[in-house]
């Protein structure tokens, strides 16, 4: 006779010549129980088996393993301490374990994060010489009649008489060109100059304009070849034009030696890629180290992507800002 009903169906699923569960398949009533008496024997087998254990439990006792009740030890081997610090001891039940704070330095092995590093001395060291380029101009409307334009960008002031680097694509075919200061011991309410176009170079898309002041804060240039992909730099201009103000942002060098189009027709060479958010009104403003110095200056973003920013490096900026003071032009060689 067979059982298949010995065989839980809701739990197994057909198999070729009966059924499947866990592995097991039950083909017929011998697989389980040989009969209706073996059966029943099992059934008060089982019992009788725990209750004899429980007996002997009781009058044998038990005594428990050293170290019973305490957690097992981990597996895990703990993370290295970190250089100068000293591990701290493992946290009671409940509580909560303090922070470590690790060291800020380059030679860190892998795997061993330095603390975030703060940039307010690099802000409060660099925002004085940071200043915002406000264009005046005049563009044709869809009916190509004459209507008035204004533009926005930012400017570095490194020479104290007055000199500013900024982008081409922000001064050209302006009118009138205003540099606004921002506050400063030097300006406590901010200062605005009207400027003059010492040179530019479409080339590069950068400018230089100079404005009539002295004793002006400036920012030093760095090495931009001494950058590395994942560096820390700060962006500071004018985004958006908004009021109160320089805008600052944070991100690492994400490239180097890139190339695109300047939209001139030209193509803009060396450029430094940023995941630093720069905006429209970023053009001409600084990309500083973390030492404060300028080594790159923000020119670009690619529209649609996410941080994709692009600065001309410090090393082509210098040349080319030396040579604009001195002739007013930039001649580059060429064969032909």
């Amino acid at each position: 006779m067979r059982h298949w009903p010995s065989c839980p169906k809701w739990v197994l699923k057909r198999a070729p010549g009966g059924y499947l569960n866990s592995g097991f398949k039950c083909r017929n009533n011998r697989d389980l129980f040989k009969s209706r008496t073996n059966r029943s024997l099992t059934r008060g087998f089982f019992p009788a088996l725990l209750l004899s254990v429980g007996l002997l439990s009781s009058l044998v006792g038990c005594t428990p393993m050293e170290g019973e009740g305490t957690p097992a030890p981990s597996l895990v081997a703990p993370a290295p301490a970190a250089v100068g610090t000293t591990p701290s001891p493992a946290p009671g039940p409940g509580s909560v374990p303090s922070p470590v704070t690790l060291p800020a330095s380059p030679g860190l092995p892998v795997g061993q994060l330095a603390v975030l590093p703060s940039i307010a001395g690099v802000v409060s060291k660099v925002r004085p010489a940071v200043v915002s380029v406000a264009t005046e101009g005049v563009e044709t409307n869809f009916f190509l009649q004459p209507m008035p334009s204004r533009g926005a960008g930012s400017g570095i002031i490194f020479r104290s008489d007055g000199y500013i680097l900024t982008n081409n694509h922000v001064i050209e075919e302006a009118n009138g060109i205003t540099v606004t200061l921002p506050e400063s011991p030097a300006f406590p309410d901010g200062a605005s100059f009207e400027s003059e176009v010492v040179g530019r170079d479409p080339l590069t898309d950068l400018a230089v304009v100079k404005i009539e002041a002295e004793g002006l804060p400036t920012i030093a240039f760095g090495d931009a070849e001494a950058m590395s992909l994942g560096d820390w730099v700060v962006a500071i201009g004018n985004a958006q034009d908004l009021l109160g103000g320089p805008t600052v942002t944070l991100g690492i060098v994400s490239a180097k030696g890139r190339s695109i189009p300047s939209g001139d027709g030209n193509v803009l060479h060396n450029l430094i890629q940023t995941d630093a958010a720069i905006n429209p009104g970023n053009s001409g403003g600084p990309l500083l180290n973390l030492m404060g110095e300028v080594v790159g200056i923000n020119t670009a973003i690619i529209r649609g992507a996410e941080n994709l920013g692009f600065a001309i490096d410090a090393n082509t900026a210098v040349r080319v800002m030396d040579e604009l003071v001195e002739k007013g032009r930039i001649v580059w060689p060429w064969l032909g």
